[in-house]
């Protein structure tokens, strides 16, 4: 199961949903109009690229309507993720187990300390 919260499945199920629809109105929409103005013959190439900018611009804001109601109705979701345990019980086997809980170095000042004299003692020692 994946371990993200319902809130940030929704933003991003929201995001993906509005740039597939925007990108799918702006083909039917723009091929449409183009086809028919080129075939035509009625418009110029400047016509022709200003409706595909105000097509361009109409999907835009259909996407950011999307976008807005999934961010939206995430606000209203839950942000912590159903499967994440959070309890003490798992806290404390993680912080037990020194591969899972001990964190970078900068959390154990011994590695850290031990880890800059040997760099030190390589760089002075000549060995490349």
């Amino acid at each position: 199961m994946y371990d993200t919260s319902l809130a940030d499945r929704v933003r991003h199920a929201s995001l993906r949903i509005g740039a597939l629809v925007a990108v799918f109105v702006f083909l039917v929409l723009g091929g449409g109009d183009l086809f028919d103005q080129w075939i035509g013959g009625y418009a110029s190439a400047r016509f022709m690229v200003g409706t595909m900018l105000v097509n361009a611009g109409a999907c835009l804001g259909l996407f950011v309507i999307i976008a807005a109601t999934g961010f939206g109705l995430s606000l209203t979701l839950p942000a912590r993720s159903p499967y994440r345990a959070g309890d003490e019980k798992s806290s404390a086997a993680m912080a037990s187990n020194p591969a899972i809980g001990a964190g970078t170095t900068r959390d154990r000042p011994e590695a850290s300390d031990s880890s800059r004299i040997a760099l030190r003692n390589a760089a002075s020692s000549g060995i490349p």
